[in-house]
């Protein structure tokens, strides 16, 4: 019989596993009888329920597998999918059947290894009750039809719903098998093992499969590309570069305070569609303003970038921080955590204001939660969530406050942040607000022109100065010049 402690653990993790995302489903779109749709298809099977039923009280057992299913069915909303129906203990959940994006496999993929993650965590609180509970995952991408059915529901039909089904029975357990075209649309962003041809029920011919292994070497970042391209001219935005260091100029000149004595800060919006240059506009004016610092220290870029596809919680700045500290998604807690620590000593050190030094080492335990490369948390000082969020948004401002300390200069460059999570958006607020320095942070926010950006210039008067340029394509002759570049 589980007791009722264990039963009270295990209810406050399913919660916790249910709310870390704060995401929100996707809205629904209206369809069609019989549309036709390119879509990522997702199984999921979970295994030990029949171990569980033997070991522990039927009643607890249907409140942990109500409570299980429901958290597994917020992590598939907060990557933007919807669970199509629930087979006993088996979930099938689509992406990009209610609305496209562009990454709907990146997406499933994501999703498949944050359930298991998630599963496996509420395994290690069962194991004590000899209770070993796992889950085997299946994903397929291609054309289905998705339409209602008899009672209302949106449901899918077609041969890939079929492969993705065969490919989780197939699957081993606390693993994930894929087929060749999800591999392919996934690329580089997860690691993967080649499980080379396998057989399908129901097919004629086998079909390659690949198995993802997490987190794998991430795309270039557009910066860099941006870096790369700095032998070409920069043409057709001299008047936005103009622009900006006029601004910065005028800045320093008159060094307007806040109310509490620190730099009133510049806030520089580079609004944009894709592919039309803001990365690299974004470079060159951080080029260009480097020269105009008068600072004691050259000035220090800080670079985040959100990601298109699902992200725990405060991923734009926990991007930001692996780049700060030289480590990168996939190498691991070990080697993160051991980075880190050596980072903020060398930090410390070079911190010439005291009490700035001594709010960064009482940050670093939260620093330390950043680097995890779920929404756990792991290790947070506290159970709460919510009080966890707010000492990562505190411990963030004190890490800027204290590389500022001395009077050097600091840019922020926060890239994609049309994609950003809410709680990274409201970190980047409560710092514009909250985090006195000695000059004024240059920070230049880059997004496309839709999509759900929460920054309100107004809410930030007297705390930091809100600018917005909104690039166009360039002229004939520019574009000429481009071309013969």
């Amino acid at each position: 019989m589980l007791d009722s402690d264990l039963s009270t653990v295990l209810q406050q993790d399913l919660k916790q596993l249910s709310q870390m995302l704060g995401s929100s489903p996707a809205s629904t779109a209206r369809l069609l009888p019989g549309e036709r749709r390119t879509v990522a298809v997702l199984f999921l099977d979970l295994q030990g329920f029949t171990s569980m039923s033997e070991a522990i009280d039927h009643e607890i057992v249907h409140r942990i597998t109500t409570g299980v299913m429901q958290a597994l069915s917020r992590i598939v909303e907060g990557h933007g999918g919807y669970v199509d129906k629930f087979e006993g203990d088996r979930i099938m959940a689509l992406f990009g059947a209610e609305r496209a994006h562009e990454n709907d496999c990146i997406r499933a993929v994501s999703c498949g290894l944050r359930m298991l993650s998630a599963i496996g965590e509420l395994s290690g609180v069962l194991a004590s009750q000899g209770v070993d509970l796992g889950a085997r995952v299946g994903i397929s991408y291609g054309n289905v039809t998705v339409a209602p059915d008899p009672s209302g529901h949106v449901t899918a039909t077609g041969d890939e719903v079929n492969v993705a089904s065969r490919m989780e029975s197939g699957s081993d357990t606390n693993t994930i098998r894929v087929t060749e075209r999800v591999h392919a649309e996934c690329g580089n962003l997860f690691g993967w093992e080649d499980l080379g041809e396998v057989e399908i029920r129901g097919k004629s011919e086998p079909l390659r499969a690949f198995r993802p292994l997490g987190p794998g070497a991430l795309q270039v970042e557009r910066w860099e590309r941006a870096a790369a391209l700095g032998r070409s001219p920069l043409v057709g935005r001299d008047r936005e570069i103009a622009y900006v260091r006029a601004i910065v100029e005028q800045q320093e000149a008159s060094s307007p305070r806040n109310r509490r004595g620190g730099a009133e800060h510049l806030v520089f919006e580079i609004d944009g569609e894709g592919g039309i240059g803001k990365s690299r506009l974004a470079h060159e004016l951080i080029q260009s303003l480097s020269g105009t610092d008068d600072s004691v220290a050259g000035p220090l870029v800080l670079r985040g970038r959100a990601r298109s596809f699902a992200q725990p919680p405060f991923w734009l700045w926990a991007s930001l921080l692996r780049r700060l500290i030289g480590t990168s998604t996939g190498e691991g807690a070990e080697a993160g955590a051991d980075l880190m620590s050596r980072w903020l000593e060398r930090a410390l050190r070079e911190c010439p204001d005291r009490e700035a030094g001594n709010f960064l080492r009482d940050s670093k335990q939260h620093l330390h939660m950043l680097l995890s490369e779920d929404d756990t948390w792991r290790g947070a000082p506290e159970r709460d969530p919510e009080a966890a969020h707010r000492g990562i948004i505190i411990a963030l401002r004190d890490m800027v406050r204290a590389l500022a300390a001395g009077g050097r200069r600091i840019i922020l460059l926060l890239d994609d942040l049309h994609w950003a999570d809410a709680p990274s958006l409201e970190a980047l607020e409560f710092l514009c607000d909250n985090c006195d320095t000695p000059l004024a942070l240059l920070i230049f926010l880059v997004h496309r022109p839709h999509g759900s950006l929460a920054w309100s210039p107004s809410d930030h008067v007297g705390y930091a100065r809100s600018e917005r340029m909104v690039l166009r394509g360039i002229d004939e002759v520019s574009g000429s010049g481009l071309i013969g570049h």
